[in-house]
């Protein structure tokens, strides 16, 4: 029984996926809230539900149907979860309606939380990519054995074939050639004009 409640517990934790905002975490939303006065908060809210770039006129009717009940927290977790609203959206969508309403400092604040998290992301996924390409040019091509003191060496990587040492040869003699008739025909001409 016991069993059974661990695996429906990793079930719901692992299968299910909460998708919010693409780059905005708890912590940063908590950052927001805290920092927001209560009208700020619904001037907020009512603003991040319309789609369009600028603040709408009736954006005062939207405030007022934004329950003042519910903390600030809470309801940015809700817009930034919910369908058709936050998810798959931006911190810049947050930080343009802070910069409408005036909040320039939590919109720079949050711009640069946002950028200083996802270079911290793309360096810690970059960087092992980076090792694992050190560590293979570090491998050598070539494979000694100590007992019979043998070396083996793989071509893997050389797209030398024979058929270009050929090619190369016989391009060579025809530049040679063709270098050698000029000067005879630059020596000819030279000695046909002194006549």
């Amino acid at each position: 029984m016991r069993s059974c409640i661990y695996v429906i517990i990793a079930a719901t934790i692992f299968g299910s996926r909460i998708r919010a905002t693409i780059d905005v975490n708890l912590s940063e939303l908590e950052y927001l809230a805290a920092r927001l006065d209560p009208f700020e908060c619904r001037r907020l809210i009512a603003a991040l539900h319309y789609t369009t770039y600028d603040l709408p006129k009736n954006l005062a009717a939207a405030e007022r149907k934004v329950d003042e009940e519910i903390s600030c927290l809470r309801q940015l977790l809700h817009w930034n979860s919910s369908p058709g609203e936050g998810r798959g959206k931006t911190h810049a969508a947050i930080a343009h309606r802070l910069r409408q309403l005036n909040r320039d400092d939590l919109a720079d604040w949050l711009g640069k939380t946002a950028f200083k998290q996802l270079g911290k992301d793309l360096d810690d996924a970059v960087a092992p990519s980076f090792e694992e390409l050190a560590d293979e040019e570090m491998e050598t091509s070539t494979f000694f054995t100590t007992a019979e003191s043998t070396v083996y060496w793989t071509r893997e990587e050389d797209p030398w074939f024979s058929i270009d040492t050929v090619l190369m040869a016989l391009m060579l003699g025809l530049l040679g050639t063709l270098f050698v008739l000029i000067v005879a025909i630059i020596v000819h001409t030279i000695k046909s004009n002194k006549n």
